[in-house]
């Protein structure tokens, strides 16, 4: 029988209209929503549904929008089919995956996501940052442009082998465009304004520890692995290690990897609104071996996983 882990997706992944059929079931209402509706102050299925705003783009609404699907998804779709035998989550999803594996309840998992992308949107109108996506296959060169630049970027998602995303001021990212579209290297901007994953956060991360030390956590019932040190979160260390998340760099590929070498029978379910985790899951291993799973209609294929 295949291990089973989840994987949860971070920023990025959003898009208009996701897990509103979850959001609106008669289970999900009556469980969560009048909680959710209190602690953000306003109704999120205006924000998902909303395409012709810019709303979901933005971090103050796309972080707790994120985290509620992904709670949706697993707790309405995932968990009624299957318990996983551990759970990633990436950046902003490794709240999903301390929340579905019962580490903290609900409403004091909502209200910290809600204060963290609070914290980083105050920091994208006071200090803009920038994230940019290198794709090729020598990363070694990709760090060594970086090193030798004398600008403040800093690697921030290892996602591949032959993806990483950088932080920095957004003045500084595009100075190294040229350079390593020259060196071969694609090159993408991202829609985020602040440089998250990097020493730009370390103010951010005491603002945000003070949230942490302001709720409970338990040990969790599901393992969970961190994915800024490849160590299992216990009640002990989530608050470090959530604080330092922000302003450390993401180690997808190496986690992957790591969890790879440790069962050769893995299977993957990606708990969220797009597959990017899935593509990437494949990046890394070279096989389809993740799901994604973003409503009610991708629930059969989680029989597939065992």
């Amino acid at each position: 029988m295949s291990v089973k882990y989840c994987a949860f997706p971070g920023q990025g992944s959003q898009q208009y209209g996701m897990g509103a059929d979850l959001l609106c079931s008669p289970h999900f209402q009556q469980r969560y929503m009048k909680t959710t509706t209190r602690i953000l102050s306003y109704d999120p299925l205006e924000v998902i549904c909303d395409d012709k705003g810019d709303a979901l783009n933005r971090t103050l609404y796309a972080q707790p929008a994120l985290f509620l699907v992904e709670a949706a998804i697993y707790t309405e779709v995932v968990s009624a089919r299957m318990t996983p035998d551990l759970m990633i989550g990436h950046s902003i999803g490794e709240y999903s995956a301390v929340f579905c594996a019962g580490m903290i309840d609900f409403e004091e998992a909502l209200w910290l996501v809600k204060r963290r992308a609070e914290i980083m949107e105050e920091e994208n109108e006071k200090n803009p940052g920038a994230m940019a996506a290198v794709i090729g296959s020598n990363l070694d060169l990709a760090l060594k442009i970086i090193s030798s630049s004398g600008l403040d970027i800093y690697p921030a998602n290892y996602n591949s082998a032959d993806q990483l995303v950088i932080s920095g001021r957004r003045d500084d990212i595009d100075k190294l465009s040229d350079e390593f579209t020259r060196s071969g290297f694609r090159f993408i901007k991202l829609k985020v304004g602040v440089a998250s994953h990097s020493p730009f956060m370390d103010e951010l991360s005491v603002e945000l520890g003070r949230a942490l030390n302001s709720v409970n956590f338990v040990d969790p019932s599901i393992k969970v692995l961190s994915l800024t040190t490849l160590e299992l979160f216990t009640k002990s260390n989530v608050r470090s290690l959530l604080e330092d998340q922000i302003k450390k760099p993401v180690l997808f590929y190496q986690g992957v990897k790591k969890l790879l070498s440790t069962d050769k029978e893995v299977r993957f379910i990606e708990v969220g609104p797009s597959n990017i985790l899935t593509r990437l899951i494949k990046r890394i291993s070279g096989r389809d071996l993740c799901i994604p799973v973003s409503g009610n209609e991708a629930a059969g294929a989680i029989n597939s996983v065992e």
